[in-house]
């Protein structure tokens, strides 16, 4: 499934600049939208939802973050660090203040 802005992207023919230029918004926060590196606040999706005049619906974001969590289910990375991975960075760091006092 294409990603919300890819969609508006491929409707009007812009590209990335383009797009960015037109509704306001920096290119590179376009890149990281289309590849999927990041999600936009809600503030900025209820702001695309408006100036794009519904072409990017603030619904369609819930599409990709539902995505994201069936891979993440399926065992894919996402870039996102695991719980365990997180709670082992504060053992070692509590160790390390144990160590110290």
């Amino acid at each position: 499934m294409k990603n919300p802005i890819q969609r508006a992207m491929s409707l009007e023919n812009l590209t990335q600049a383009e797009f960015a230029r037109r509704y306001g918004m920096s290119q590179p926060d376009v890149h990281r939208f289309v590849k999927g590196k990041g999600l936009p606040s809600l503030k900025t999706a209820f702001r695309l939802e408006e100036v794009t005049s519904g072409l990017v619906p603030v619904r369609a974001w819930k599409e990709v973050i539902d995505e994201r969590n069936d891979g993440r289910r399926k065992g894919r990375r996402t870039g996102l660090r695991s719980k365990a991975a997180g709670r082992a960075k504060v053992s070692r760091a509590a160790k390390r203040v144990a160590a110290s006092r």
